[in-house]
């Protein structure tokens, strides 16, 4: 199989090797000179995926290989809050998979040089930290989580969101071809923690989860633990006040707000969290979304993790029949309570992922503003 790259960033090759080797492993990737065929910093999902998939059938034609892939990085806006973004595609001929993610609140000195001074990210995070070429490297989200991710791990979990049409075929209504050596055996990377043992330690908090959800509580422990060893941790009863599945980000974000907040209250917390998934509509696509948010009674600071495509009878079952996403997975799969075991994530990516990992990342993200504070002053 012959595998064809959108890009010569060896951040993004190398990302391409580490996920699809584990699914294709005898296949050859090559990189390929293409054009995205959007702006240099695109501005919204609705772009990103535009120029991920320009570059993903790009390549594959240039080089006539078997999948084509395309990466793209940028920022978009979500209730106010400007946010990077990346999406990645993966296109087979006849379709296409995409996924993606990696929303994490801009400092506001970086947020003016994109704006105002239309520059793109990887240059303005440069000119933040004094760095070179850092989006060759760690990127924005290695330098504003202190470690904890960088961006080539954002760009592996955005192709394995975009893997699972191709992974699951048979649940999106497709033809098993080029379904790979996928099963649902747990392959998730569990050390998407760069290197917390770097981070300066700080004492332990009182930290309150909105949620009974045990792989909540346990995504909170296993970020902050490193950070913020001998913290009290507490699950609690929080209702997000909005659907039971969220139909865009800004409800998705409002749950979680208020799961974090109503935590904090009821237990006097230092910080309440809240997790809330759901799913929005982007680019005439249905996409899942998670969201954290952390407050802390001063500030609040948010994070998102994921986004993959939705198989149709899912968002059926979602919008039509008004049934949560755990509820209409039981039914695809015959499984039974499987958001609070790999959840959608695991199910469809054959075990890449599991829902655990995806709420590790929205927690990570969501620390960024608290992490790098010194960034994040006006």
């Amino acid at each position: 199989m012959k595998i064809a790259v959108g890009s010569h960033n060896p951040v993004k090759i190398a990302a391409v090797r580490n996920v699809l080797l584990k699914v294709y492993p005898d296949a050859e990737v090559i990189a390929a000179d293409v054009e995205s065929g959007v702006p240099d910093m695109p501005l919204s999902d609705e772009i990103g995926i535009r120029g991920a998939r320009n570059r993903a059938r790009q390549a594959r034609d240039l080089l006539q290989a078997d999948l084509g892939i395309g990466l793209e990085g940028g920022t978009t806006t979500v209730r106010g809050h400007h946010l990077t973004a990346g999406w990645a595609a993966i296109f087979d001929g006849a379709k296409y998979g995409v996924g993606g993610g990696g929303h994490l609140l801009l400092p506001p000195a970086i947020d003016r040089k994109i704006i105002k001074e239309k520059k793109e990210l990887g240059t303005a995070i440069d000119e933040l930290v004094g760095g070179n070429n850092l989006k060759q490297k760690m990127g924005a989200i290695g330098i504003l989580t202190g470690g904890l991710s960088s961006r080539q791990k954002a760009y592996e979990y955005l192709l394995i969101y975009a893997l699972a049409p191709l992974l699951s075929p048979e649940l999106y209504g497709f033809p098993p071809d080029l379904s790979g050596e996928s099963d649902l055996s747990d392959k998730s990377d569990q050390s998407d923690n760069s290197n917390p043992s770097d981070l300066p330690k700080t004492p332990g908090k009182k930290i309150a989860v909105g949620s009974k959800n045990p792989l909540k509580l346990r995504a909170v422990e296993s970020v902050l633990e490193n950070i913020f060893p001998g913290s009290e941790y507490t699950a609690v009863k929080a209702e997000s006040g909005v659907s039971h599945t969220p139909l865009s980000n800004e409800e998705t974000i409002s749950g979680a707000g208020k799961r974090a907040e109503d935590a904090r209250k009821i237990t006097g917390a230092d910080w309440g969290i809240g997790l809330e998934g759901g799913m929005v509509k982007i680019a005439d696509s249905w996409f899942t979304c998670v969201w954290c948010i952390i407050r802390d009674g001063e500030k609040e600071t948010l994070g998102g993790g994921v986004h993959f495509q939705l198989p149709d009878r899912v968002v059926r079952g979602i919008l039509d029949d008004k049934k949560e996403m755990g509820t209409c997975m039981d039914e695809l799969t015959g499984m039974t309570m499987s958001k609070q075991k790999m959840g959608a994530e695991g199910i469809l990516t054959g075990g890449l992922i599991d829902r655990n990992t995806t709420f590790k990342i929205a927690v990570t993200y969501a620390l960024a503003p608290r992490i790098s504070e010194a960034y994040y002053i006006n």
